[in-house]
């Protein structure tokens, strides 16, 4: 028979009258639970509903458990810091269990605390911000500056501001999701097709993505009624990365390819050529080209005679028939 504070019951088992101690006393109860009764999951899934705190009794097994621990923290966020190393430093259990209660955002580990991306997932699923870390306090509090300046200077339509944005965003390390609608607007006002910022198809990179097609079919429109070097220039002043597909000839005129030295001039039958040049250049042995290859026929004969045994008259002969060079 067990007391606790006055419950006394001779028709119990042990672990009801466990329970009923810790329905009417909390998890202390559990000071007179077996060390049996402490490896059961199936009980201390019934105990940490009623208690969280009653984490604190289980076995090191339990504490490691996912199920356990997660009905645990549902109760009462606090009951995080019974769990183990491993689960309170996995950031998507940790992420779980803020999301089930955010005092548990106390407990995770101190890498995850003072990581800004866990720490933004954390408070998007709802954890309170006088929870997290003061120096992520304040970088949270300025990410939703700027999110609110993207959205103004998006609805001015105002290119210049927005890539401005972009840019301050980009030092204050916002993710790229935040910067996903930016980036779009200057696109589209970069193409001169503004209204397609106000079009709610491609208000998410969900609706983008479902209608690429139409996307597509108005960037090419823009580029075909221009040039390269205007697509470029327009690209670059909106911050979009971008380039040109090169020409051979461009690429033998480009400055970047010649300051690397990516061809040299080699003979090839009296006259200069340019031609790939080795790479990856090595300072101590850099490598060239030799040679820029045989001239037509310029082996013939040697060939002929080596190899198939004819005679000067036989070369001869194919020679004047055009057969051989």
């Amino acid at each position: 028979m067990t007391n606790f504070g006055g419950i006394k019951s001779a028709s119990l088992s042990h672990a009801e009258q466990i329970l009923a101690g810790i329905h009417e006393h909390g998890s202390w109860a559990l000071v007179h639970a077996s060390q049996e009764l402490r490896r059961n999951a199936e009980f201390f899934l019934q105990a940490v509903a009623t208690d969280g705190g009653c984490l604190m009794y289980a076995a090191d097994e339990l504490c490691a458990d996912e199920k356990v621990v997660l009905a645990a923290v549902t109760q009462d966020g606090h009951a995080l810091r019974y769990a183990s190393p491993q689960l309170r430093a996995d950031p998507h259990f940790a992420l779980e269990c803020v999301k089930c209660s955010s005092e548990a955002m106390l407990y995770i580990a101190s890498e995850l605390r003072q990581d800004p991306h866990f720490t933004l997932q954390a408070a998007l699923n709802g954890c309170s911000t006088d929870l997290v870390n003061p120096r992520l306090r304040i970088w949270l509090e300025r990410r939703d500056e700027l999110l609110n300046l993207m959205r103004e200077t998006i609805d001015k339509q105002d290119l210049l501001g927005i890539r401005e944005v972009i840019k301050e965003a980009e030092d204050h390390g916002l993710p790229a999701q935040d910067l996903q609608e930016p980036r779009m607007a200057v696109k589209k006002l970069a193409i001169d097709r503004a209204e397609l910022a106000e079009d709610p198809r491609f208000a998410d990179n969900a609706g983008r993505c479902a209608h690429k097609e139409l996307l597509e079919e108005a960037i090419v429109q823009w580029t075909s009624s221009t040039t390269a070097l205007e697509v470029e220039a327009a690209c670059r002043a909106a911050s979009v990365p971008c380039g040109p597909i090169f020409s051979i000839k461009d690429i033998m005129e480009d400055e970047h390819f010649k300051s690397r030295q990516c061809f040299e001039e080699v003979q090839l039958s009296g006259r200069s050529i340019k031609v790939p040049s080795i790479g990856p250049k090595l300072s101590w042995s850099p490598g060239r080209t030799l040679s820029g290859g045989p001239g037509i026929g310029q082996h013939s004969d040697e060939i002929l005679r080596e190899k198939l045994g004819l005679s000067d008259e036989q070369l001869t002969a194919l020679r004047s028939q055009g057969v051989v060079a």
